[in-house]
């Protein structure tokens, strides 16, 4: 096995910089290529940011109780839910029947079934597998919602097979790279974000295109869903990988389901109210718009975009109400369009009908192009932009030293204070915009 492109491989579940990618990959080109990334990794310097992205929370805790009160241990691979189902059985405890009053054995059932038990110690197990139950059903949902954020973040990456990434240098090069484009955190500001496809990834697609192959387009096609890249898969490959897609979106539609409906989310405007879980709504609503731009990609190469095909419609975020007067033309046009077209998750359960021409005829109304705006035809993404450094962020404020990363979140700086920053930490500046949002904080300079 290939050891260098094994921990290229790993850098797809981490969220590395795009500068040390470019060092890694170096010494598998030449020429011009070779000139390109150098310079890049050359810009490195050090950075306070994690590569890890933070998973949820583990039953571990729930498990070493499990272990020491019933004698059972869980086994390294074990899925949770058989791990439960063993230790249920010891009780014959049925799951899902966890009411107290109803579903636990009388003291005559008990001693007759399991006369070791006493029942104190008989309550004691069916309350922990009770809570044990619950724990399992929230970490699903936890999992599922983190899984969406790094689908969100870089499509399908994460699940790129070794077969297709080991099967071409250069795509696995294209790959761990364009990667760390787009895990790239995001900058507080109401502009554009700076785009993803830079000329550093517009030259290692051009090296792959020297010598392609199917794996490699397969693995590249899961990062990067572009009209061209598409066209060079073959029908068996565009219709495994819209399939994959389609899984995806529906759940994806069934997690937005429900976080809407435990919210009063206003779907005329999507300005955020107190109490909203904003946070999760618009997680999925990224996670969403990714896996919807992969799905219009391969339903356009295949063909699947008539009028009367269903045409699934973007969702849109939510918005702090001072964040959307930041904006200067107030709330997203896309919005208006979001809230006259059936929600994904009706369009899955067959209530509500959505297609193509439906869409078309939205966006008109509202005075959208639905080609240009990408709600009928998959956007461009080749207009490579020059490379520029990847700067240290906290909380998308950009950080000019990185030292000063931790002195900040230890200040607890970004996270809603409005204390002055200058009070507490001597000799820092912060930069602000017009409207007085902070969008730099470095040292003062001395002069």
């Amino acid at each position: 096995m290939n050891t260098g492109l094994r921990k290229l491989y790993d850098t797809l579940q981490r969220r590395d910089r795009p500068e040390d990618i470019a060092a890694q990959i170096m010494p598998m080109y030449r020429g011009e290529t070779f000139r390109l990334l150098k310079e890049v990794s050359c810009r490195r310097s050090r950075s306070y940011m994690s590569t890890e992205f933070r998973t949820p929370d583990g039953p571990d805790n729930q498990v070493a109780k499990a272990a020491a009160l019933f004698g059972i241990s869980r086994g390294r691979t074990e899925p949770l839910d058989n791990y439960i189902a063993r230790l249920s059985a010891t009780i014959n405890k049925v799951r899902g029947r966890s009411d107290f009053a109803s579903d636990r054995y009388n003291a005559t059932t008990r001693k007759r079934i399991m006369p070791h038990l006493s029942r104190r110690r008989y309550n004691k197990m069916f309350r922990f597998l009770r809570r044990m139950e619950q724990k399992s059903g929230v970490y699903k949902r936890e999992e599922r919602k983190y899984q969406a954020s790094r689908i969100a973040k870089s499509g399908l990456a994460t699940r790129i097979s070794w077969e297709d990434f080991s099967s071409s240098n250069h795509a696995a090069a294209f790959v761990a790279y364009y990667t760390a484009r787009v895990q790239r955190r995001s900058a507080f500001t109401n502009q554009k974000q700076d785009r993803h496809f830079d000329e550093v990834s517009q030259r290692l697609l051009a090296e792959f295109r020297q010598s392609p192959c199917i794996g490699g387009w397969r693995a590249i096609a899961r990062i990067f869903p572009d009209t061209e890249v598409i066209d060079n898969l073959d029908d068996q490959s565009k219709m495994d990988l819209l399939t994959e897609w389609l899984v995806v979106m529906q759940d994806l539609a069934d997690l937005m389901m429900h976080t809407w409906a435990q919210s009063c989310f206003d779907r005329e405007k999507m300005i955020v109210h107190w109490g909203d879980d904003s946070s999760t709504w618009n997680a999925l609503a990224g996670a969403w718009n990714a896996a919807r731009a992969g799905w219009l990609s391969l339903a356009t190469a295949l063909g699947l975009t008539h009028d009367n095909a269903v045409c699934f419609g973007k969702a849109m975020r939510l918005m702090a109400a001072d964040v959307v007067a930041w904006h200067d033309n107030g709330l997203d046009p896309n919005t208006f369009v979001w809230s006259h077209l059936p929600a994904p998750w009706d369009v899955f359960q067959g209530k509500s009908k959505c297609t193509f021409a439906l869409v078309e005829r939205v966006c008109v109304s509202q005075g959208l192009d639905p080609v240009q705006t990408g709600w009928t035809v998959p956007v461009s993404n080749r207009q490579a932009v020059p490379f520029k450094p990847t700067p240290d962020m906290l909380h998308g404020v950009t950080v000019k030293h990185a030292e000063l990363i931790p002195i900040l979140r230890k200040a607890g700086w970004f996270s809603g204070q409005k204390r002055q920053l200058s009070d507490h930490i001597p000799g820092v500046e912060v930069t602000r915009d017009n409207s007085g949002a902070a969008i730099e904080v470095g040292f003062r300079d001395p002069g």
